[in-house]
């Protein structure tokens, strides 16, 4: 009966141990996702309170909102912030949409019309 223990004990830490070193394979080959561009700019919150922050967007199609007081958020948007044109930031955490447009290298954020803040290409 000991010597069933024993190797129970053996093949479940074996278990474990090749787990561990699967899941670590796992995470190590997903790669990180190729940044597509980044502008900085100040966001109007709340209606009154100004956050300076950085967007970076990235080529899995999220985008990630990192502020100069050490907060950040992000999430997903549609279009192709790498030229012209227009989309959405699908903001995870307040599960919020803002629209965006680019011209040139500066992008426009704004909710129904009214502008919530202005970025420019680093």
């Amino acid at each position: 009966m000991k010597k069933i223990t024993k190797i129970t004990g053996l093949l479940a830490a074996l278990l474990i141990l090749l787990c561990f070193v699967s899941c670590k394979q796992n995470a190590a080959s997903t790669p990180e996702p190729n940044l597509v561009a980044s502008f900085k700019g100040t966001m109007t919150s709340s209606g009154t309170e100004t956050i300076v922050s950085t967007l970076s967007f990235y080529d899995d199609s999220s985008f990630k909102n990192t502020m100069d007081n050490g907060g950040f958020n992000g999430g997903t948007y549609t279009g192709d912030v790498s030229k012209d044109g227009t989309g959405k930031l699908l903001f995870t955490d307040a599960n919020t949409d803002v629209d965006w447009t680019r011209n040139g290298d500066t992008l426009e954020l704004s909710v129904m019309g009214f502008s919530m803040g202005t970025y420019q290409k680093q």
